[in-house]
């Protein structure tokens, strides 16, 4: 559709009831937030997304929007405004206000609401640090425990550079599955009452300013906790890693990465036994969700030696990623039984002793680190099995002996990998191991022969491409054959010629 659409062709419409008005994301509208939609008595559902909608608005009339719909959607607009310091309303279900350019405290909502998102990137920049983010006491910075009171919440995503601590009345929201309070400021520990929530899906705490030990997940609950993400990374927290997250069956991403956990990895990660399989989940139904226009939640998963985003195919992602820490002791063999585990990181820790035997299990592994810790013994031959693995770091251990080859250690061509080990030898590194005629090199063992063999081939196969294209034609072709050699006796009977004129000319000036 093209052309103009103004408040005059839309004014009439008094008796509204639904209003839907959205462009494809690369593309959108531009104007004022529509006066006559301000004013209607009988709309229950709106969506006004990425239209371009640039305007202020004033207090009241969002209050008005807010009590009458059941469903508001204004995401990636530019709409500048104070909302209500509180919000009451018993229809309203599902909230998007993301990617705007709101002000002021954010209220608290009153709401039987079930689904609840800020923008993380365009809040105004005239409000304060405290007021900015939702559910912030205007003071303290705190998030006061009347968030609690949505009792029917599934999905809170709290937005950036909030701080104070999180309330201790998690207990209260029964119903929720997804919490991301990552990319803040928060302090103080992990409230307790989190571990009581045993329909939560995802806990995302990451970078914050989060002290303490992790709480332990609770046994009152009727089942097994679905927790399918933990992500902890990038906090101060500290003490052992409890072994009640052993718990955790359905766990699929496990990232306490960068803090100061100390003491051994617990010898009971083969608990974890949705990392032990391949069964495919089915993201509707397990975040309930009833239509696709709800935001889609992405987490950040270290893996490959980079960080990876992943939205809807984050249940496909099994990680475990303790790096970065001051764990001690020896590498599970347990954690080595998880077979489908993709992504596993234990770098930066002092574990030592040496790395199981049976490393070879995790045959899925795409991601293996266990660089700068204090393993002592050699690398397992098992590691050569490891056919899907695609980033492999050894480095800045203590490991003796010869580095194994084979399958697709073949391809770990880099001799950073292996960095940092005195004792170790062996293709890729320049260190010749006991019994090597020469300096072990990637093309010095096995390589050269096959090298040399195709080289003496491929003058053969030229050889006779040039002999058939020149003598294959006279061959097969009887007229082509005749013309050659009529050639051939032509040019033998001139030659004749010229040595016998030759021969009279020096015979005839010595007779002279």
């Amino acid at each position: 559709m093209e052309g103009v659409l103004t408040e005059a062709h839309l004014a009439n419409l008094t008796k509204l009831d639904s209003f839907r008005l959205t462009t494809y994301p690369n593309r959108s509208l531009v104007g004022p937030f529509p006066v006559w939609l301000q004013i209607q008595s009988n709309l229950s559902y709106v969506i006004i997304s990425n239209a371009g909608i640039s305007d202020t608005i004033e207090e009241d009339r969002f209050a008005r929007l807010f009590s009458r719909c059941w469903y508001i959607d204004l995401s990636n607009n530019t709409i500048k405004a104070k909302l209500p310091t509180q919000i009451y309303s018993e229809s309203l279900e599902k909230i998007d206000l993301s990617r705007n350019r709101f002000e002021g405290q954010i209220p608290i909502w009153l709401t039987n609401a079930t689904q609840l998102f800020y923008s993380r990137e365009h809040w105004g920049t005239n409000a304060t640090v405290a007021n900015i983010f939702s559910f912030s006491e205007p003071d303290s910075g705190r998030l006061p425990s009347s968030i609690c009171k949505m009792k029917y919440i599934k999905f809170l995503c709290l937005a950036q550079q909030l701080s104070g601590e999180l309330p201790n009345c998690w207990n209260n929201l029964r119903s929720l599955k997804v919490l991301d309070a990552s990319n803040n400021s928060l302090s103080g520990k992990i409230p307790s009452s989190l571990s009581s929530l045993c329909n939560l899906v995802l806990l995302i705490l990451s970078n914050n300013n989060l002290r303490g030990n992790i709480p332990y997940p609770q046994h009152n609950c009727r089942q097994v906790p679905k927790l399918y993400i933990l992500q902890l990374r990038s906090n101060l927290l500290e003490g052992n890693i409890p072994e009640q997250l052993c718990r955790l069956s359905d766990i699929h991403d496990l990232d306490l990465s960068d803090n100061n956990f100390m003491g051994s990895i617990p010898k009971c990660f083969q608990n974890f036994t949705a990392l032990n399989d391949n069964t495919s989940l089915d993201y509707e139904y397990l975040f309930d969700l009833q239509d696709s226009t709800i935001n889609e939640q992405t987490v950040l998963v270290g893996t490959k030696g980079r960080e990876l985003e992943y939205s809807r195919t984050l249940l496909e992602v099994k990680s475990i990623d303790l790096s970065k820490n001051n764990l001690t002791g020896e590498m599970p063999d347990g954690i080595c039984s998880l077979a489908f585990l993709d992504t596993l990181n234990l770098s930066r820790n002092h574990l030592s002793g040496s790395i199981p035997k049976n490393i070879g299990d995790l045959r899925r592994s795409e991601s293996l680190d266990l660089s700068y810790n204090n393993f002592s013994e050699p690398i397992p031959p098992s590691l050569s099995s490891l056919t899907f693995l695609g980033h492999l770091k050894l480095s800045y251990n203590n490991l003796p002996g010869r580095i194994p080859t084979g399958n697709q250690l073949q391809t770990f061509n880099d001799s950073s990998n292996y960095e940092g080990n005195p004792l170790l030898c062996g293709v890729p590194l320049s260190t010749r191991c006991a019994g090597d005629n020469s300096p072990s090199t990637p093309s010095s063992r096995g390589g050269g022969s096959k090298d040399q063999l195709w080289h003496y081939l491929s003058i053969a196969m030229g050889i006779a491409v040039v002999f058939w294209g020149a003598c294959g034609t006279l061959v097969l072709k009887e007229s082509w054959r005749h013309a050659y050699y009529r050639y051939v006796d032509h040019l033998k009977e001139r030659m004749l010629l010229r040595i016998e004129l030759a021969a009279r000319r020096m015979f005839g000036r010595g007779n002279n």
